[in-house]
């Protein structure tokens, strides 16, 4: 089995606080009071906290002075989310301590010590309610986290100037940072860009897989290489693969790198804003110079940091005239601030910042929360309001597509074919697809629940000659990192009714799924979900037990299991007889709710949505009136309820799924 490539150093956040020591600890297998795992806790905690200290972060002079300078409901969202990811470490050592205390009845420790700070422990201090574990507040910055902090900066400096002189030693002479030296092309229309992330081959996960229904000319397109962003497997430091370019250029797509190219060749369609720190001259001659508090100074350095990267968007729509920026990024604290910083700057210019659904929308909204910044959110269906609507999310606008990638993943293909020629000739008679998911001591997953998830199904292999397992594994490292289950793995795979899907981030969850007669995944699945849709029966082996998702409601015991043994015993009756078990994996009375369409249009619907902005825009329409046009454009084709237009109040919910009578 192959090894995953890891995210590089180079992706963490600069503004990075040093976290709290805590005792050993597992979150995943750590319960609260209501059977789920602490994790779904120590989120809602650092919420709660994060949105009383928010009061305070608006009433200095800094986040004042910044308001006014960026006039968008996003800012808030900025320094909510911050605030959350940055005291999660100091509530989760918390909540550590007081577990230890209540199952243990001795914690290792009855307070938790925040240093490195950077201003926030007074204020944290201020809202801490804790009556079991205090909170001690230490330095707001050590000597030891300045002189690290100098010398990251010093690094990241000599890594921008290297990159700088080599761009320029490698920049054709004829060649400009400007739109119309790099890609004249269409130069006077509006464009929408797409960053990098998964690639554009069409029979796999694509960043454009609307593109070709989308009717507009591929030139109009910008396929941007952003190397800060750059956390993709496929990507090594400053490289990318050829294919992709060439596939690009075969599309018709312009290609831009940001800051420097991503190629061991020149090329001349490299751009950087000229003047990155713009905003921040302004933000500091309207900044109040009497707020000289440790909370005044942290948000000043945050508004800085937000300035600048607000300034290299602000920047990149206006010099290539883009009004529309597709991001399919979803969830990774890096994504997340790197959207936000995005969505301000279309505030900035009246462009349009649009999301898509990658992955379950039903998550815990505690684990969701300050996730979507965009102006419009392309969703599988209707249920995805549940995650928007109050949770901290500004999203203005919902529309209903379909499940991406749809065409890809209804198409059976033949390495889905060959596997299954491989299980049954060996005498595979019910061939389950097996998915599972990372896993470490922050997760909702821990190694115990991976392995004995994995040990329960493939003893069953063993034991059973006519069960067969195609393992879809997220990363080839998960399975790298269980070595309890190494010798059922072995032996299953010696019976030759056990495969594994090598190519994690090649191939579909859809291959696994057409290659077996049933699905099974950890956690609440998306590959699961993406395998109903597409007509597959699948179980979800909630070990966790997340069980305000809405599953529960419904599909208890049906397609949702919180027991790893009573979702062995459903299987095993299933396949003895499938009538003795007509509801086990059928997701059909929610169908509608995850995917109204199922029909492989979801590219053609995305497409004209974005064209339908291209062309408001073209028409001299400002974002509101763009947004309008192409909403009801929209609606009028494929239905009035496939576009919501979100309020962000605690009113009715749409979109959920509905009550169910199991016979």
């Amino acid at each position: 089995m192959g090894r995953s490539t890891r995210g590089r150093g180079r992706n963490q956040r600069k503004h990075r606080l040093s976290q709290p020591e805590t005792q050993p600890y597992n979150l995943a297998d750590m319960r609260s009071t209501d059977g789920a795992s602490l994790r779904y806790e120590v989120e809602t905690q650092s919420i709660g906290l994060a949105l009383s200290m928010f009061g305070d972060v608006k009433s200095t002079g800094a986040y004042q002075a910044l308001e006014r300078l960026l006039p968008s409901p996003r800012l808030a969202l900025f320094f909510e989310r911050t605030l959350k990811d940055l005291i999660r470490p100091v509530v989760r050592s918390a909540s550590v301590a007081k577990w230890h205390l209540e199952h243990a009845g001795q914690p290792t420790t009855r307070q938790v010590h925040w240093v490195d700070h950077g201003g926030l422990g007074l204020v944290l201090a201020r809202h801490w309610t804790d009556p079991q574990i205090s909170l001690r507040v230490g330095r707001a910055t050590s000597l030891g986290a300045r002189m690290r902090s100098a010398r990251r900066r010093l690094r990241a400096s000599g890594r921008r100037w290297v990159r700088r002189f080599r761009w320029l030693m490698w920049r054709p002479p004829d060649a400009g940072l400007r739109s119309t030296a790099l890609l004249p092309e269409h130069a006077h229309l509006h464009r929408a860009v797409v960053h990098f992330s998964d690639g554009n081959d069409p029979d796999k996960r694509s960043d454009v897989f609307w593109l070709s229904h989308s009717g507009l000319a591929p030139g109009r397109i910008l396929y941007s290489f952003d190397p800060r962003l750059s956390s993709n497997p496929m990507l090594a430091p400053h490289t990318i693969n050829e294919h992709v370019l060439e596939r690009a250029h075969s599309q018709g797509m312009a290609c831009v790198w940001m800051e420097e190219p991503m190629l061991r060749r020149p090329h001349p369609n490299a751009w950087w804003p000229s003047d990155v720190s713009a905003l921040v001259r302004r933000f500091r001659s309207a900044c109040p110079r009497n707020d000289g508090s440790q909370l005044g100074r942290w948000v000043s350095n945050m508004a800085e940091g937000l300035l600048r990267e607000v300034r290299v968007w602000q920047a990149f729509y206006t010099d290539f005239n883009v009004r529309v920026h597709f991001e399919k990024g979803e969830g990774g604290v890096l994504t997340v601030y790197h959207n936000v910083a995005q969505s301000i700057a279309a505030d900035l210019v009246g462009g349009v910042e649009i999301g898509n659904q990658r992955s379950d929308m039903a998550s815990s909204t505690a684990v969701r929360y300050w996730f979507h910044p965009d102006h419009v959110f392309f969703s599988w269906g209707a249920y995805a309001h549940v995650a928007l609507e109050g949770s901290g999310n500004r999203n203005e606008n919902l529309v209903v597509t379909g499940l991406s990638y749809d065409v890809a993943f209804q198409r059976a293909s033949a390495d889905a074919a060959a596997i299954r020629k491989s299980l049954v000739p060996q005498g595979a008679r019910f061939i389950l697809a097996v998915y599972d998911n990372t896993f470490n001591a922050n997760a909702h997953l821990s190694r115990g629940m991976l392995e004995s998830f994995y040990t329960a199904l493939l003893q069953w292999v063993i034991d059973d000659p006519e069960v067969g397992l195609v393992i879809k594994t997220k990363k080839a490292a998960v399975l790298d990192q269980l070595p309890k289950v190494y010798e059922s793995l072995a032996r299953a795979e010696a019976s030759g009714r056990c495969a594994i899907i090598d190519d994690a981030a090649g191939m579909l969850p859809a291959d696994a799924a057409h290659a077996a007669d049933f699905t099974v995944g950890i956690g609440i699945s998306t590959a699961v979900i993406e395998a109903a849709i597409v007509g597959k029966r699948g179980v979800h082996c909630d070990l966790p037990r997340q069980q305000s998702h809405q599953f529960y409601q419904w599909g208890y015991e049906q397609v949702i299991f919180d027991d790893l043994d009573a979702m062995m015993a459903a299987l095993r009756r299933y396949k003895a007889d499938p009538a003795s078990e007509p509801h086990l994996g059928d997701h059909t009375p929610c169908l509608d709710q995850l995917d109204p369409f199922r029909d492989g249009r979801a590219g053609e619907r995305v497409g004209s949505y974005i064209r339908s902005l291209l062309e408001a825009f073209d028409a001299g329409c400002d974002r509101t009136e763009a947004i309008r046009r192409a909403n009801d454009q929209y609606a009028q084709q494929w239905g009035a309820d496939k576009v919501v237009r979100l309020t962000h109040d605690a009113g009715e919910v749409i979109g959920s799924f509905p009550e169910v009578e199991r016979g």
